[in-house]
């Protein structure tokens, strides 16, 4: 140990002298050592052995052959040597304790590493320490939560200063040493304080219950096992574990025992935790999280098994839960740059055939072969309507709806077109339920779900809708992770069809996932559904098992404020002739090029740019001959939003439109928001192109699709 170290360079040449294998100049294998020593150390109890295997692997590096671990008493401040490798006996038995006023621990306390040579250390050691031969050596505190509670001591007998490369990944593993020690001593400090235990599993709501050390009688559970399994302790005591213990958990148990737990000391215990399932007294079981340790005697024998078991069934829910959130939101983010993309390459292809059905013949082979280029392009959009719905970008209107007018409206509908051997049935709540949405989106949820329901009852059945109100809080079940608290409208369809297995309902909500045969649907339904529903602020759950039928529900936030209504657009007004000068960015060479087509067709004067920087630099030009700007929305480099604020930032009074691919709300909505005057929606025709530009320069704004 030492009180004023001398640094010294590190040495230039790894040859090591005393034969070590080196590994000071190979970065990979130095932090290959740091993380095996992190996983061994992480994965014992044995504070002895986790040491031991420290050293061992710490003495692997260049320059560094012995050393030791010493641990910091909290009381007195003492030093005591807990492990060590390559020293001497006699040398060990001399430098295996100081005290709190001596030298070595003012360094370990002084709570910084220290380098240099062990010979050049004023420590007042007499000869037969310096006869050990050390040369270098580090000193290296090992801290938790801010105290000093070890030690580690490395040197060297073959080089006079540790290597500067293996400096920092000492330092790192003195820093994980520190979390071991912190917990061994917890463990210590819990076994003394047993009583103190034995008072808190009475009073606990976890479930702590022992068992023999050949596993084959309950010795004692606390009275929180009542809540969670119906059992009383009296009906468990003195029974096999069989009796709390599913099949599969008890092999478990079983197996934690002889690979982890059995022939462990009071000195060398571990503990275990597993997840296993617990036998409740109506015949169901619920999901545990359990840990798994030994309980020793004064004679540092094993007493007992103990247990410690929480109810996780929550948090599984809600872990599930959480990852069909994010699953259903990548495929969102996923479905949104999908339509985004064909938008604009359907942009291209139904402009021109709406350009050429224009000027082509009435009745001839060209104009009904654009017809049918615009009709099968039509279709197109409407699929990318639909996976922007399913991303929550889909254009929708906010007013109050109640829920029970669209179910009477959508019933009417279904009875009109079900087969005659599907009841339906009707189920109202008799109060409002007004929400704040899209009454034809609604509505086409709840038809969505209707026929999906239908489609599941090829034989007939029932189907019933019912309205209702439900109140989520934070103490108690919530729909999603995500859901906020407060009274929703319920909405549910439940059917008596063939129901859904456990595989298929993790992925009943993606898009394009169907259970029917080809060509029987394009398994857009539900994920239009589970879509709408978010867009909403709402959830929606689903309960089904094979031949038990399926029950959907979907929960929507009930709003009692007015939302306010947008006026509707006109509808495709015929374009009228124009005489601006419009400015196009587009990074879509496509789009670009029938923009400009349709707009020149309509009279105006066209510039176009593939960028918005190209855009700016040509607005600071000339932008006293731009009438108006049509900026697409989503460009590489500098995008549509960016383009607008700088080009704004040279001519506050510059009108400018919006084109995108993704929707009018989120994002698109934000941009309008900015400033813009209008918006037009991939893909768009000459018609609706051109209102939009029309109505945009008498500042009108309006969205046209």
């Amino acid at each position: 140990m030492t009180e004023n170290c001398v640094e010294h360079p590190a040495p230039e040449s790894s040859t090591s002298a005393s034969g070590n294998v080196s590994h000071t100049g190979d970065a990979g294998n130095l932090l290959r050592i740091q993380r095996d020593i992190a996983v061994k150390i992480g994965a014992t109890a044995d504070l002895t052995e986790a040491f031991d295997y420290l050293l061992e692997s710490v003495c692997l590096i260049e320059g560094i052959d012995c050393g030791g671990v010493y641990r910091v008493d909290g009381g007195t401040g003492d030093l005591q040597l807990m492990a060590h490798r390559g020293l001497s006996d006699g040398f060990v038995n001399r430098v295996s304790h100081f005290g709190p006023e001596s030298p070595n621990a003012g360094i370990v306390m002084g709570g910084e590493p220290v380098y240099g040579r062990y010979s050049d250390l004023d420590l007042g050691m007499d000869e037969d320490r310096l006869g050990e031969g050390l040369l270098g050596i580090a000193v290296l505190p090992v801290r938790h939560d801010g105290q000093v509670i070890a030690a580690l001591n490395i040197s060297s007998h073959s080089h006079e200063d540790i290597p500067a490369e293996a400096r920092n990944m000492l330092e790192a593993i003195a820093a994980q040493v520190g979390g071991l020690i912190a917990r061994i001593r917890t463990e210590d400090a819990l076994r003394e304080r047993e009583n103190l235990h034995r008072l808190l599993a009475e009073n606990m709501s976890d479930v702590i219950w022992t068992m023999d050390t050949e596993l084959k009688r309950i010795m004692y559970v606390s009275p929180s096992v009542c809540n969670l399994t119906g059992f009383t302790p009296d009906e468990l005591s003195g029974m096999p574990p069989a009796r709390m213990l599913t099949p599969e958990s008890l092999e478990i148990a079983k197996s934690l025992w002889a690979n982890h737990i059995d022939g462990s000391t009071e000195n060398s215990s571990e503990t275990v935790t597993v997840e296993m399932e617990l036998r409740c007294r109506g015949g169901d079981a619920v999901y545990t999280e359990s840990t798994m340790s030994v309980v020793h005697g004064d004679d540092g024998n094993p007493l007992c098994v103990l247990w410690v078991t929480r109810d996780i069934s929550e948090r599984m829910r809600l872990e599930e839960n959480l990852r069909q959130s994010a699953k259903m939101q990548a495929i969102g983010e996923l479905a949104a740059g999908v339509a985004h993309e064909f938008n604009n390459m359907l942009t291209g292809i139904l402009g021109y055939a709406n350009m050429l059905r224009l000027t082509a013949e009435p009745g001839t082979a060209v104009h009904e072969s654009a017809r049918t280029i615009e009709r099968a392009a039509q279709r197109a959009a409407d699929l990318t309507r639909k996976l922007l719905g399913f991303a929550r970008r889909g254009r929708s209107r906010r007013e109050r709806v109640d829920l029970n007018d669209v179910i009477r409206d959508v019933i009417t509908l279904l009875r009109q077109t079900l087969a005659e051997n599907i009841n339906v049935a009707c189920e109202m709540n008799s109060d409002e339920l007004v929400v704040t949405g899209d009454p034809g989106q609604l509505e086409q949820v709840l038809l969505n779900l209707a026929l999906n329901s239908r489609d599941a009852m090829p034989a007939g059945g029932e189907l019933t809708i019912s309205s209702g109100t439900v109140t989520f809080d934070l103490a108690g079940h919530m729909p999603e992770p995500d859901s906020l608290p407060g009274r929703y409208a319920m909405l549910r369809v439940a059917d008596t069809g063939s129901g859904i297995s456990a595989e298929d309902l993790e992925r009943i909500f993606e898009p394009f996932f169907t259970t029917r045969g080809q060509g029987r649907g394009s398994g857009m339904g539900l994920a239009m559904v589970y879509g709408t529903v978010r867009n909403h602020g709402g959830f929606t759950e689903v309960d089904s098992k094979p031949g038990q039928g399926a029950v959907f529900t979907v929960y929507l936030p009930q709003d009692v404020r007015e939302a306010p209504v947008e006026p509707e657009p006109p509808a495709n007004p015929a374009p009228d002739v124009g005489s601006a000068r419009i400015l196009v960015v587009d990074d879509e060479d496509l789009v670009r090029d029938v923009a400009r087509s349709m707009l020149e067709v309509c009279g105006f004067d066209v510039v176009d740019f593939s960028n918005g920087q190209d855009a700016v630099d040509y607005y600071r030009d000339h932008g006293d001959r731009v009438d108006l700007v049509l900026i697409d929305m989503v460009m590489p480099g500098m995008s549509g939003r960016e383009c607008f604020k700088a080009i704004r930032g040279m001519d506050p009074d510059v009108l400018a439109v919006l084109s995108t691919g993704f929707g009018e709300d989120g994002e698109a909505r934000e941009v309008v928001q900015d400033g813009m005057v209008g918006l037009v929606l991939k893909p768009f025709s000459r018609a609706a192109l051109a209102a939009t530009i029309n109505e945009a320069l008498s500042r009108n704004s309006f969205v046209a699709g």
